[in-house]
C-alpha cells in the first residue's frame, strides 16, 4: 500500500486516466472518507456513466462542445465525464442549448447512456419540460421564452418534413430551396436588426459623451464667474472700508 498524498494521488493517475474509488481505498489503504477529502484537494470528476464509480483528475478530460469527455477502457467500456459534474445538469444543460428541444433517442446518442428514469425525475421537479408531437416526445427548457422559441422552430422542421415527405423528387427540390431562401432571409434580418440597434447605440453614446462635454464646459464657466463674482465682491468690500473710513474722518 501506498500513503495517499497529493503526489501520489497524480502519480497513479499518470498510470491510467480513470479509477473507481474501490480500487484507490485499497491502493491507498485508507478509508472512503480520507480519500475523497484527497481527491477534492487535488480536484475530480466521478463518471456520469457506470453509477459514478469511475474518478478521474480535473486536468486530464478534454471536454467537446457538449461538455463531455469519453475514456475508453479495455474492461469497462466507455466512461463518461462531464464538466457539468452529474447526468442530471449535463441533460438540463443539451437541452437548455438546442434551437428545437431535444428527443430521448438524440440526448442517449450523445451521452451514451439509457436517460428514461433521469427525465422522468426531472420531469417531475420541473427542471425541464415535456411534450408530445408526432407521436414522439420532445424535451424542452423549462424558461418560458427558451421553450417558446424551440417549440416555434421544432414545429417549423417538423412542417417541412411533413411536407417534404409527402410531395414528389421535383418538388422535393423547390421546397429545399425555399427552406434555404428562408433560413436566408432570417438570418439577413437578424443581422440587419443588430446592425440597428448597434448604430442607435453608437448615437446615444455619440449625444452622451456630447453631454458630458457640455456639462464639463458648462461647469468651468460657471467656476470662472464665481471667481470673477468673487473678486468683484473683494473689491467692493475694499471700497466700502475705503469709504467707511474716509466718511469717519472729521471734517477741517
Amino acid at each position: 500500500m501506498e500513503k495517499i498524498t497529493l503526489e501520489t494521488i497524480h502519480n497513479i493517475f499518470e498510470d491510467s486516466s480513470t479509477y473507481t474509488a474501490d480500487y484507490l481505498k485499497k491502493h491507498f489503504g485508507c478509508s472512503y472518507q480520507y480519500l475523497w477529502l484527497n481527491l477534492k484537494k487535488v480536484g475530480y470528476y466521478s463518471s456520469f456513466t457506470h453509477n459514478s464509480k469511475y474518478y478521474t483528475l480535473v486536468d486530464i478530460p478534454e471536454f467537446n462542445d457538449n461538455g463531455i469527455w469519453f475514456h475508453t477502457d479495455p474492461v469497462a467500456g466507455e466512461i463518461g465525464f462531464t464538466k457539468y459534474k452529474t447526468a442530471a445538469n449535463l441533460i438540463i444543460s443539451l437541452i437548455n442549448s438546442s434551437e428545437t428541444g431535444m428527443t430521448e433517442d438524440k440526448l442517449r446518442e450523445i451521452m451514451r447512456i439509457r436517460l428514461a428514469n433521469q427525465l422522468n425525475v426531472l420531469i417531475n421537479k420541473s427542471k425541464i419540460q415535456r411534450l408530445k408531437l408526432e407521436q414522439k416526445y420532445y424535451y424542452f427548457s423549462k424558461d418560458h421564452n427558451k421553450y417558446n422559441d424551440q417549440y416555434s422552430q421544432l414545429t417549423q422542421r417538423l412542417a417541412l418534413d411533413i411536407a417534404w415527405r409527402s410531395c414528389s423528387i421535383a418538388e422535393q427540390k423547390s421546397l429545399s430551396e425555399q427552406h434555404y431562401q428562408h433560413q436566408i432571409k432570417r438570418l439577413t434580418t437578424s443581422r440587419a436588426n443588430w446592425h440597428h440597434r448597434s448604430n442607435e447605440k453608437q448615437k446615444k453614446l455619440r449625444a452622451q459623451l456630447i453631454r458630458i462635454r457640455d456639462l464639463a464646459t458648462s461647469r468651468d464657466n460657471w467656476k470662472r464667474k464665481a471667481m470673477d463674482y468673487k473678486g468683484e465682491a473683494l473689491q467692493l468690500k475694499d471700497e466700502l472700508k475705503t469709504i467707511k473710513k474716509n466718511s469717519s474722518m472729521p471734517i477741517i
